[in-house]
């Protein structure tokens, strides 16, 4: 299917442009685009979930493992849904470490007392802090402050990440392997509401299982996701106060911490995904807070790449890898531009001084074609995201969803992505997080009732910095307003 549909829109499209040589420039640049589509669908094919021997599965199971939540002014039953999850694992967590960073629209105390007998009944230690508003990063350092030379491995999460029970057991087996550093899981968008939320669910899936999954192959996953990503404790113990006091010409870096993470990883080892480790995020419904989620990324993604190129050594594969998407990157834009602006307004002035329509015809004639050939190669590569079946949707619903939305969102991709990838090189010295000043999305649940319990025992027992508790006899009412031992 992909050969023959490429080989029809490379005839139909080269046809339309020569430039007094036997190979044009579009000949050429359309060559390269299905060279690397090819070459990346074909690597992304050779990706298969780490499997381990029972030897293996022993020393997986003395690590230990500590799972990290940053958290501010997130939906109460997202969060309920995170811990749950984490309690829910086959293969539980040594440890959980909660930061409040500093949320002002959401009293957290009952979930906090919630989260403490949880973890109690699974004997899961768990550690709740309440911190001024620093960002995610300040989490990821605190916990790796709390648990230097204890924890082997930190489990990063988002607030509202919601893993699949056997998430953790699969994440962590590719830890069998010394060499590999990072394991990126795959995150599935947790609310399917709206034409929004489902066509990046749509995206971020065929993204991690294609993109992702061709570099894994290589040992070069290039950022993780936020959502779900597990690091062997030495690289953000290692790197703290880089992680910390990033710095882009002169300014302070608030956001890009996955990546941040990955090429410190990448600079120690390997660096892959484990296709089978799902977690469920919530995704914005709005078209704000769907561009603010995106900007932030892309302006990540461009700082990064100075990273990439500064540090990478050139011997390994992961500088290539970064080099020839920002060649295919470049190129892709140009013909876009040139397609939809450049050639057709160039051609527009010329009929306006009297030239003829033919020019603008076959201006409209090639952009058809390739706009053609862009929705059929998305979808082709949507094909991907049916490796994944998901217990809340049912195969005809995931067709019938593919069929209508894979030419909305890779035209969306293409044109409304495109242009939002340059503001945002262009505004890329804007470092803030861009932190919600108001819950975004609410997922919907029960958590007045499952709280009720926790909100009575908090009645006269109000502390202000920090609970931690370990499984064993509670030592709460003996615990005073800083949270210490009396």
């Amino acid at each position: 299917m992909l050969g023959a549909t490429s080989l029809w829109g490379y005839h139909h499209v080269t046809k339309f442009e020569h430039f007094d040589t036997d190979v044009s420039a579009f000949e050429v640049v359309y060559a390269f685009a299905f060279v690397v589509f090819f070459l990346q669908l074909l690597l992304a094919t050779f990706d298969r979930p780490k499997r381990v021997t029972p030897r293996q599965v022993d020393t997986l199971a003395k690590l230990k493992v500590v799972a990290v939540v940053p958290l501010y002014n997130e939906d109460v039953d997202a969060v309920i849904a995170t811990i749950r999850g984490l309690l829910g694992q086959t293969r539980l967590p040594d440890a959980i470490f909660i930061r409040d960073d500093g949320s002002n629209k959401v009293d957290y105390l009952p979930t906090e007392l919630w989260a403490i007998e949880a973890a109690n009944e699974a004997g899961v230690p768990l550690v709740w802090v309440r911190d001024r508003n620093r960002g995610k990063r300040a989490t990821h350092v605190a916990a790796s402050l709390r648990f230097a030379g204890w924890a082997d491995a930190y489990l990063t999460i988002d607030s509202d990440s919601c893993l699949a029970p056997d998430a953790l057991e699969n994440l962590i087996k590719p830890l069998a392997d010394p060499e590999v550093m990072s394991v990126a899981g795959v995150f599935l968008t947790y609310n399917l509401k709206g034409v929004i939320a489902r066509a990046v669910d749509l995206l971020c899936t065929a993204s991690q299982l294609t993109d992702r999954s061709a570099t894994s192959a290589l040992g070069s996953v290039l950022v993780n996701s936020g959502g779900i990503s597990l690091y062997r404790a030495k690289v953000i113990d290692e790197c703290r106060h880089g992680y910390a006091n990033e710095e882009f010409f002169g300014r302070r870096v608030e956001f890009s911490d996955d990546s941040y993470l990955t090429i410190q990883a990448l600079l120690r080892g390997k660096t892959v995904q484990q296709s089978n480790a799902f977690a469920f995020c919530v995704m914005p419904e709005r078209l704000g807070n769907h561009r603010r989620q995106f900007l932030r990324w892309l302006r990540g993604s461009f700082i990064r790449s100075f990273w990439r190129f500064k540090y990478l050594p050139l011997g390994r594969i992961a500088y290539w890898v970064h080099a020839l998407k920002w060649v295919q990157t470049i190129a892709s834009t140009i013909i876009v531009a040139w397609l939809i602006a450049i050639k057709p307004v160039a051609d527009a002035i010329a009929w306006l001084r009297g030239g003829g329509t033919d020019a603008l015809l076959a201006d409209a004639k090639m952009l058809a074609i390739t706009l053609g050939m862009l929705i059929v190669f998305g979808y082709v590569q949507l094909l991907r995201i049916f490796t994944v079946r998901r217990s809340d949707q049912s195969r005809l619903a995931q067709v019938f969803w593919f069929i209508v939305l894979a030419p909305v969102a890779t035209l969306w991709q293409w044109s409304v992505l495109r242009v939002w990838r340059l503001w945002a090189i262009a505004s890329c010295m804007r470092f803030k997080w861009g932190t919600r000043q108001q819950i975004e999305v609410a997922i919907g649940g029960d958590h007045e009732t499952v709280l009720a319990s926790a909100s009575a025992a908090a009645i006269g027992w109000m502390r202000d910095e920090t609970t931690i508790f370990f499984p064993g006899q509670s030592v709460r009412d003996e615990r005073n307003r800083s949270g210490s031992t009396t």
